[in-house]
């Protein structure tokens, strides 16, 4: 128990109003006055801020601190975008070999390789033993796999790979 008021000029200047507010209210000599817990304070934040109670106010500098602080930030935006250099269009340009034993394709006009949506497989037909076969290949592997099923292929404009 609290024998005599705490000394409050003891507490540091750069301590926030609030909290010299609430560390009052937790030392109240006056038990009906006096916070019991936790959840007093924080009901008590909620109701009635402690900002409004008696206590030093913000200097006028640091109300003007989150205006300088987004001002500040949208300056360095405007610099990142001006700096920012545009991105060329780059052609990629790859050698696709028939697998062993095939020839790609036919003259068909619409006998041209495929490009799976998510841009990683590439379908075309290649004609082995006088058949032609629908093939798949991953862009990054070297080798090419025959698809089941799509013996006599010769129109690969309507294929359809999975994602």
């Amino acid at each position: 128990m609290l024998a005599r008021e705490p000394d409050w000029s003891a507490v540091p200047a750069t301590t926030p109003p609030r909290l010299v507010a609430l560390l009052k209210r937790c030392l109240e000599k006056d038990p009906t006055r006096r916070l019991r817990d936790i959840g007093d304070a924080q009901l008590d934040s909620v109701e009635a801020p402690i900002a409004s109670s008696p206590g030093r106010p913000l200097a006028p500098s640091w109300r003007l601190a989150p205006w300088a602080l987004a001002a500040l930030m949208a300056a360095a935006l405007g610099v990142l975008l001006l700096r920012r250099q545009p991105v060329e269009a780059q052609t990629v340009r790859f050698a696709v070999p028939a697998p062993e034993r095939t020839t790609i394709g036919s003259t068909a006009p619409h006998n041209v390789p495929a490009i799976s949506p998510d841009g990683r497989r590439l379908a075309f037909t290649a004609v082995s033993e006088g058949r032609s076969m629908l093939w798949v290949r991953q862009l990054d592997s070297l080798t090419a796999e025959a698809l089941p099923g799509t013996e006599a292929a010769t129109d690969n404009s309507q294929v359809r790979l999975p994602r």
